[in-house]
């Protein structure tokens, strides 16, 4: 008996420590391709001109930070439960929400490119009109890689992220060869990419259309979604802040070029974040499945130590050769703020104690207690982080964002050891007053 638990055990470790690797692998692909992408504006257009492209894919961030909320973060909570027996009928509803939600933000950026394009002379105009023709097509090769964590084939995901990262990429190269590169046109190979990657999930999933049959089914999910994202919603908006915020904020009193200077030192953080955004979501599954065990608590504080030991490691490693990486990226631009890499790079270790914390508060479907955490700390970024803007430019938004998510990592670890006692845990399993 003893030998079969053990065998058991080991095989179970296997099968996911297999699905880890897809799904980092997966968000490693696409996170290295929006990189390089960031890296190569930033080289190849003029600091203004990615300044331009760094403030208008921020706007879309926040928007589609709504889009997670409602469909992908849901997803991953109904999906491996409720609707498990379903699930293709499931997907199929999500999709039709899918483009609803990516049309309407699409013309929405089309309006913004009309105003902007018929009364003003802004250099922002062609970029929304970039952002109209893209939307739609990024966010649904997000949904549709994300699809693949729910029927548990990372791998797929991972597939479709090499494709997005080839077509991009050479894309790119192609348009700079051509003196074509600007920031528009980037934005219209990010949207032909992330149209073929999903379009090739959508066939391997098998995701047809068929509504007549799925009709009831329809008002099921958006009952679903809508009780778990009106709380999500707002905690979505809420965390685009911390990490977004002060990228609108440096162009009113430091100009573009300091919005591309905060941006081009978040992009070396943001390999790291993405790959705790990878195993959270590899994550999120395995605890909504084991929430109702004795044996919860220990799932969260080993999927905790791992992420927290992997970007301590990514942080002493930035920072030992924080000048030698920048110099090499960005052809010795930004040299001046190399000393900076030691204090924000505790922002992806902060990040991944986020994201665990997140994930167990989310598998027990306490999105409430997720969002009151955002609301602590946006009032942190939106009142001493702005501070810090206004008076010292660039290094008072890196400050300003390690503070934030300092506060959001603390209040949210609370949170979950407030939730994890057995008579709370108990009612969010009956499925009371969980909002």
């Amino acid at each position: 008996m003893i030998i079969k638990k053990a065998i058991t055990h080991r095989s179970a470790i296997k099968k996911w420590t297999g699905k880890g690797f897809w799904a980092i692998m997966d968000q490693g692909l696409v996170a290295t391709s929006n990189f390089i992408l960031n890296i190569l504006l930033a080289r190849w257009l003029s600091i203004t001109e990615y300044g331009t492209f760094c403030v208008a894919y921020t706007i879309f961030l926040l928007i589609a930070t709504f889009h997670t909320a409602t469909l992908s973060e849901p997803m991953l909570v109904f999906g491996p439960g409720k609707y498990k027996k379903k699930i293709k009928a499931y997907l199929r509803v999500l999709l039709l929400g899918q483009w609803i939600f990516g049309l309407t933000v699409g013309t929405i950026f089309l309006f913004a490119y009309l105003v902007l394009w018929s009364f003003t002379s802004s250099p922002q105009a062609p970029v929304f009109f970039g952002l109209a023709i893209a939307s739609p097509f990024i966010l649904f090769q997000w949904l549709m890689r994300r699809a693949c964590y729910i029927i548990l084939h990372p791998q797929l995901a991972a597939i479709a992220g090499a494709g997005y990262m080839v077509l991009t990429l050479f894309g790119a190269f192609c348009l700079y060869s051509l003196k074509w590169l600007s920031p528009t046109t980037a934005l219209f190979v990010m949207a032909i990419a992330s149209l073929l990657s999903g379009l090739w999930l959508f066939f391997k999933i098998k995701v047809y259309y068929n509504y007549r049959k799925d009709s009831e089914l329809i008002i099921d999910v958006l009952n679903d979604h809508w009780r778990y994202g009106r709380w999500a919603s707002g905690t979505a908006a809420l965390s685009w802040i911390p990490g977004n915020i002060f990228t609108l904020f440096l162009p009113i009193w430091w100009g573009l070029e300091a919005s591309a200077a905060y941006k081009a030192l978040l992009n070396l953080l943001l390999p790291m974040m993405h790959v705790t955004t990878a195993l959270g979501a590899i994550f999120l599954p395995v605890l909504v499945d084991r929430r109702s065990l004795p044996n919860f608590r220990y799932f969260v504080l080993l999927f905790s130590i791992f992420i927290i030991f992997a970007t301590v490691i990514y942080w002493l490693l930035l920072g030992a050769f924080s000048e030698l990486i920048i110099r090499f990226l960005y052809s010795g631009k930004y040299l001046e703020y190399v000393d900076l890499l030691w204090l924000t790079g505790v922002i992806p270790i902060m990040v991944g104690l986020i994201t665990i914390s997140g994930d167990a508060l989310q598998a027990m479907e306490r999105p409430d207690k997720v969002f009151l955490a955002y609301v602590v700390s946006s009032g942190v970024t939106l009142t001493v982080g702005l501070l810090f803007v206004l008076s010292s430019g660039v290094s008072g938004a890196m400050v300003g964002s390690l503070l934030a998510y300092i506060v959001t990592g603390s209040v949210m670890t609370g949170m979950l050891a407030s939730c994890q006692k057995p008579s709370a845990l108990k009612i969010d399993i009956a499925g009371k007053n969980q909002f």
